[in-house]
């Protein structure tokens, strides 16, 4: 066998051997959305949505600002609806001018009967709105236990040729090597968005998107990219 062809057949051995390794090692990424739609609803009548702020119930964070980043990036994101938004307190005052009434007072004596108004009159403002919640923000780790792959090596080697020149020579063979067990730091994140219309009360839209991502906090790209994926994906079934 010429020397390019053992070359090349070390090469495709070593690319088939890495192949099923990486299949069968715990990915260092994964994403899996769940999307649910009333398939009977107009979504193209949908003009003005109130986004609520997001839930961030049983989530912690290591300083309230970061919290408050993480609210006004969201606002931003839900811009991407390509509609009107309104945010709650936005709607809050729309409510209020159009009814005549001065909810905050109303609410100040009686917030039951003040959100009961208000959400009596939301089709005044909107014509659906969006509640969305923070499932699973965490930290974790796993331990990758002891492994063995084949892994490609190469062989130097001279010799001389016919013409007793020398000839610097080199070919590939698969050799099992050995790794130690390693702690795997990763992080999760997963969350919610439930569309209501704002008539009905009824759900149309809900979608549940959960990330993991190797890596100790690495939670912002995730949220980005889960963020802007729904407002985006949402926004595009209202035109």
């Amino acid at each position: 066998m010429r020397t390019w062809q053992r070359g090349f057949l070390g090469r495709a051995v070593f690319a088939l051997l890495l192949g099923v390794w990486l299949a069968l090692l715990p990915q260092a990424a994964s994403a899996e959305k769940t999307d649910w739609k009333d398939k009977s609803y107009d979504f193209s009548r949908v003009r003005r949505i109130l986004v609520y702020d997001l839930d961030f119930a049983g989530t912690e964070f290591s300083s309230s600002m970061k919290e408050h980043k993480y609210r006004q990036d969201f606002m931003e994101y839900a811009k991407k609806l390509g509609c009107e938004v309104l945010t709650y307190e936005q709607a809050w005052r729309r409510v209020s001018l159009a009814l005549g009434v001065d909810l905050d007072k109303m609410a100040a004596a009686n917030a039951d009967q003040a959100m009961t108004l208000f959400q009596d009159n939301l089709t005044r403002v909107a014509d659906a709105y969006i509640n969305s919640r923070v499932l699973k923000w965490e930290n974790n780790y796993y331990i990758e236990p002891e492994r063995t792959v084949w892994e490609q090596k190469r062989v130097d080697r001279s010799y001389r040729d016919k013409n007793g020149r020398w000839v610097n020579d080199y070919y590939y063979i698969t050799v099992p090597v050995t790794y130690p067990p390693r702690r795997v730091d990763y992080s999760r994140l997963n969350m919610s968005f439930e569309v209501y219309d704002a008539k009905t009360g009824k759900m149309i839209f809900g979608r549940e998107d959960a990330r993991d991502r190797e890596g100790y906090g690495e939670h912002d790209g995730m949220y980005e990219r889960i963020c802007k994926a729904f407002f985006s994906e949402f926004g595009d079934k209202l035109h």
